[in-house]
């Protein structure tokens, strides 16, 4: 009798624990459901490929996924110490400070001649599709963003809620620094401009040379150092010391009629290809030494 009760007893206690465990994962379940929710309704691009293939009319680019994270935005050289040392960094590069980016696309080059050709822009030199887009003035650039987010819409390569952009300044560094991959170069890709940039140290100083001449930095992307400045969202103003979210320009713009440009260029010494240094244009100004480079975004 003793025995019976036992078992009886035993199977009890196991009954319970299984019914137990049914209401644990009940539990749970709900929680698993809205973490993919949750993370895609605050950063929509981070479950979207590694690379993304577009065509032109027969003018293909690559763009390259800049998963999301926080990193330290500028460069200061006066204590050794701290973070970001450089002792070639100016002024303006300061002070250091956090941004968090949300996750975004950036071109594998620099634009070339035929993909703003095939977005019917005459503007500017060139028609190569091996060499980047040169001597266009700001305004025609943004006429060839529109163009191409409207071409790109229409014949389904884009989404409603994504668009092709200049990339914010804090886009730029944090792609040219190698993103969550970086390994804290100087220059986009490695601390030897020889290995990465063409500038005036390796060129001939009159001009540009193809894209993808010289090795890609972490993420895979080319030309981030040298070859031409590159074109940023931003107006030209200061940094704040506070830490920033996806900030969509300056803490204080000093110069609304003045644009950030990075990346150096063939005709500048290899200081201006750091992947902090920055330089600015005027919407006026062309120059063969200034180009662009695409990043796709979404919309908020």
């Amino acid at each position: 009798m003793k025995k019976i009760f036992k078992a009886i007893f035993l199977l009890g206690l196991v009954a319970f624990a299984a019914c137990d465990d049914e209401e644990s994962e009940k539990s749970t379940i709900p929680e698993k459901q809205t973490t993919p929710e949750k993370s895609t309704t605050s950063d929509p691009m981070a479950n979207g490929p590694k690379t993304r293939s577009f065509d032109l009319n027969g003018a293909k680019f690559k763009m390259i996924k800049v998963e999301g994270g926080t990193f330290l935005m500028g460069a200061q050289s006066t204590d050794p110490s701290a973070p970001n040392y450089d002792p070639s960094a100016k002024e303006n590069e300061g002070p250091v400070h956090s941004v968090t980016l949300s996750t975004y696309y950036i071109a594998e080059y620099e634009t070339t001649c035929n993909i703003v050709r095939n977005a019917g822009i005459n503007s500017g030199m060139g028609s190569e599709s091996d060499k980047p887009i040169r001597n266009i003035y700001r305004p025609d650039v943004l006429k060839f963003v529109e163009n191409l987010n409207a071409l790109m819409h229409e014949n389904g390569q884009l989404e409603d809620n994504e668009k092709f952009s200049l990339p914010t300044e804090a886009q730029w560094e944090y792609a040219a620094r190698g993103g969550k991959y970086s390994h804290g170069y100087i220059y986009a890709g490695s601390n030897d401009y020889n290995e990465v940039a063409y500038c005036r140290e390796n060129s001939d100083h009159y001009s540009f040379t193809k894209v993808g001449s010289f090795a890609p930095n972490e993420l895979g992307l080319y030309d981030m150092s040298g070859n031409c400045f590159e074109m940023c969202l931003d107006e030209w103003g200061d940094y704040s010391k506070d830490s920033q979210v996806d900030p969509q320009g300056p803490a204080v713009v000093t110069d609304n009629t003045k644009w950030i440009m990075r990346s150096g260029s063939f005709y500048e010494s290899a200081k201006s290809s750091r992947v902090t240094y920055r330089g600015g244009i005027d919407a006026s100004t062309e120059t063969n030494s200034f180009s662009l480079r695409l990043a796709l975004v979404s919309v908020k």
